[in-house]
């Protein structure tokens, strides 16, 4: 690992586009609506499916089901007996201090593993008649070990730009099924390939690997001490960069002390509660999503980052939605409008399973497009990470 490299996993990766806009996928769908095995029939979908949350060795979680009758909808009323209430709408309040009761029974294990899918979307052809695009499409896996002593490792590949659904695959096959696409991203054109590795400045099509071995994790938190006296102009940088210098104790601290943990989780707002500007709490959801997916933090930190959420202003259950991998979920989200100069509105949307209350990923839907998204329906996905693994394990790293 080199010091660029340290940089960036010290303040991230600025993603290749900022046309990464958001809907509300799900419009206020009723929470209590049945659910099968959670996945929908004929359902839309980028990639062939990947396992389910509880396989690979991933620590079973030992939170019991609870919420069905809530979340699970009515059954027929039997012959001479009264028709059952309507299911409750859950608020984004309950949903997300029960997910931070199920998060607190969950077991440690030697590394925090998140598996992922993620891209982001473009509208091809006119704004009447022309389809959508997932482009940057990558697939990560990510371990981040307990002890300090244990190397990190990062497994990652580009799956090669597709249309978004089966509507737009059959507009795309219409025009031809081109294999490249030339869209606007990030202030300049880009040229989208089908062929995985081939999209100028993506991963390559095969799984590639990096590695933080213990001695270049002292180096970081080293860097990231200094760098904290740097970054104190960006409250967000600082925040990130603070994470990465905790050690785990430092990192478990955090969980008895709430006040010091908001600030952190979620900078740049009012005593930590409300962010203004275009933005405004779609930032915070982003940053509890973050939070929840990328950092090795244990049980009771999880659970106390889903009750800051719970606290925030202006979260909203909008019901059942259907994630970017077919899934049902329960989707909390927080309205926001683009500053790419395009006034796209847009719903950032936390994706939770109805049942386990675990992380199903983050998604950007449109409530109304402008700009380079015109042509992009209420409902799109305009920015997908979808989580396929996520939980300890005591299993060795090494790519799905």
């Amino acid at each position: 690992m080199d010091d660029l490299r340290m940089v960036r996993d010290l303040y991230g990766e600025v993603p290749p586009a900022p046309q990464l806009e958001d809907k509300i996928r799900g419009r206020l769908a009723v929470l209590g609506m049945e659910h099968g095995d959670g996945r929908a029939t004929g359902r839309r979908r980028m990639v062939p499916r990947r396992r389910a949350a509880v396989g690979l060795g991933l620590v079973a979680t030992a939170a019991t089901v609870v919420g069905v009758a809530t979340l699970g909808g009515t059954s027929p009323a039997a012959p001479g007996h009264p028709a059952p209430a309507k299911p409750v709408e859950l608020s984004a309040r309950t949903i997300l201090l029960t997910a931070a009761e199920k998060a607190a029974a969950e077991p440690m294990g030697r590394y925090w593993r998140v598996d992922t899918m993620g891209g982001q979307s473009y509208h091809t052809g006119p704004a009447t008649g022309g389809y959508t695009v997932v482009g940057y499409p990558t697939e990560e896996s990510s371990w981040r070990a307990l002890s300090e002593s244990d190397t990190d490792m990062t497994y990652d590949r580009d799956l090669g730009a597709r249309p978004l659904t089966a509507a737009d695959k059959a507009a795309w096959e219409k025009a031809g099924s081109p294999s490249t696409w030339k869209v606007w991203s990030n202030d300049h054109y880009a040229m989208l390939s089908t062929k995985p590795g081939a999209t100028y400045g993506t991963l390559p099509g095969t799984w590639s690997q990096s590695s933080t071995t213990p001695a270049q994790k002292k180096k970081l938190k080293k860097l990231a001490a200094q760098m904290k006296e740097m970054c104190k102009t960006d409250a967000k940088i600082c925040a990130k960069v603070e994470f990465n210098a905790m050690s785990g104790a430092d990192r478990q601290k955090l969980a008895s002390d709430p006040a010091r943990f908001k600030e952190l989780l979620f900078p740049g707002g009012a005593k930590g509660t409300a962010v203004k500007g275009p933005l405004g709490p779609a930032t915070q959801l982003m940053a509890a999503y973050g939070f929840l997916t990328t950092q090795p933090a244990s049980p009771q930190v999880r659970a106390a980052a889903f009750r800051l959420v719970a606290g925030l202003p202006d979260i909203r259950s909008i019901g059942k939605v259907q994630d970017a991998d077919g899934r049902t979920g329960v989707g909390l989200a927080a309205r926001a409008t683009m500053q790419d100069g395009s006034a796209t509105i847009f719903d950032e949307v936390l994706v939770l399973d109805p049942m386990t209350y675990k992380v199903l990923g983050d998604q950007r839907v449109v409530v109304k497009a402008g700009g380079a998204d015109r042509g992009m329906k209420p409902g799109t996905i305009l920015y997908q990470d979808v989580v396929l693994e996520a939980g300890w394990t005591n299993a060795s790293p090494h790519h799905p």
